[in-house]
């Protein structure tokens, strides 16, 4: 039981109207608040992922038609001397 201390008649009947009320209504009431909130919140965030992997999706295929695009109007010729390497066998330092 809450017990207050104030001069107010207007604020002495609201206290008395309020304690009258049963301690399960207030449980209930609690159940009401928090359960719509708790679903509110599990839903923003369950949106905000969605979207994040929809935009990320997006980016990733526009960036893929970008490098194919890129890809086909930068082709390279063949001349045939594209794996052509250098190979040291030895080396000598000379003063």
């Amino acid at each position: 039981m809450v017990h207050v201390q104030f001069q107010n008649p207007q604020l002495h009947r609201v206290h008395a109207r309020l304690s009258r009320i049963p301690r399960w209504a207030w449980i209930a009431f609690a159940i009401g608040v928090i359960v719509p909130l708790v679903i509110l919140a599990v839903g923003i965030i369950f949106v905000a992922i969605t979207t994040g992997l929809i935009v990320l999706a997006a980016v990733l295929v526009v960036g893929g038609i970008l490098s194919l695009i890129y890809r086909l109007m930068h082709r390279k010729r063949n001349d045939g001397r594209k794996n052509v390497q250098i190979v040291v066998r030895s080396a000598r330092i000379i003063d």
